[in-house]
């Protein structure tokens, strides 16, 4: 982190409470330098087909008069190009492309906001955050279900939906955004209802919009399942209808399994691999992991 960033961060952990007025400094030549920097070369050109080649052509005059109309509030975002991608399962997702500039801005403010908010994202929020990759999701998420008391397993993922409001799937702050979002109404919920009103342990991992919890009672796992969609909806949040299911799952929940002498736990999936429950060469219970079928396929 930068050393004014640093100050930024610092004063947040020194006082919760602290509310900022004055950041639009940090957002300036040099920091619209590094983020026209961070731009991806190759990546689609917005409406208006203005490419990173082109405008580095004159980068210098381009970031500075950018900078102007920023500070000057004269700057406008521009529209967002729609596209489609295709699916695994045969549908197809809806992308939104900005323009150049607005990629540029945005990645400037959001490296201003992370300074802020990393203060106080949880330790279990793992997605588009510095120095937390996918893979540490899923370290925690294998940790925790060998470590505690875990039965049951309430996979989830929210539903993207199409539509013209928002933040666009595409657009460089929208993790960014998105973990402002969920911290909100559902990692801070989260925490309150585990603590308030759990009869045994409650474990989550979240990577940006998909998430897992780990539950040690029945009962506990029905009743988070049953609030949590309350909760999303009263967002205007759905949960992938394919994934919001939840399953006995764990150590304790295989022996029981094979005691009533029913197959080993159903799998769930989180971060492109399926999880399922298994044992090591000497018979100990271990949960593995493999890559799910349909990305199997489309690669």
């Amino acid at each position: 982190m930068l050393s004014n960033l640093e100050r930024v961060n610092a004063a947040v952990k020194q006082a919760a409470q602290t509310r900022f007025t004055a950041l639009l400094h940090h957002v300036g030549e040099d920091a619209l330098f590094r983020a026209f920097r961070r731009q991806k070369r190759q990546a689609s050109a917005g409406v208006y087909g203005m490419t990173v080649a082109k405008y580095e052509e004159g980068l210098t005059d381009n970031i500075r008069d950018l900078c102007g109309r920023v500070h000057a509030g004269r700057y406008r975002p521009q529209p967002v190009r729609r596209v489609y991608i295709p699916k695994a399962d045969g549908g197809k997702r809806p992308l939104g492309v900005p323009a150049l500039e607005d990629k540029i801005v945005q990645s400037a403010v959001a490296e201003v906001l992370s300074a802020v908010y990393e203060a106080d994202f949880l330790g279990f929020s793992y997605g588009f955050r510095p120095a937390r990759k996918s893979h540490m999701a899923l370290d925690a998420l294998h940790t925790a279900i060998m470590s505690q008391h875990v039965n049951w397993v309430v996979g989830e993922r929210r539903e993207a939906r199409d539509r013209q409001g928002g933040t666009p799937q595409g657009a460089g702050i929208s993790p960014f955004l998105a973990n402002i979002f969920l911290h909100y109404i559902l990692d801070l919920w989260t925490n309150q209802l585990r603590r308030r009103r759990a009869r045994g342990r409650i474990v989550i991992v979240r990577y940006a919009d998909d998430f897992v919890m780990g539950v040690e009672s029945m009962a506990d796992a029905q009743e988070m399942l049953l609030a949590l969609r309350a909760r999303l909806a009263s967002f205007g949040l759905t949960l992938h209808e394919d994934r919001s299911r939840l399953i006995e799952f764990g150590r304790f929940a295989a022996l029981s399994r094979q005691r009533r002498g029913e197959r080993r736990p159903e799998t769930f999936a989180f971060l492109g691999f399926t999880h399922y429950c298994g044992r090591t060469r000497d018979g100990r219970f271990i949960v593995k992991h493999k890559t799910e079928g349909k990305r199997l396929t489309r690669n």
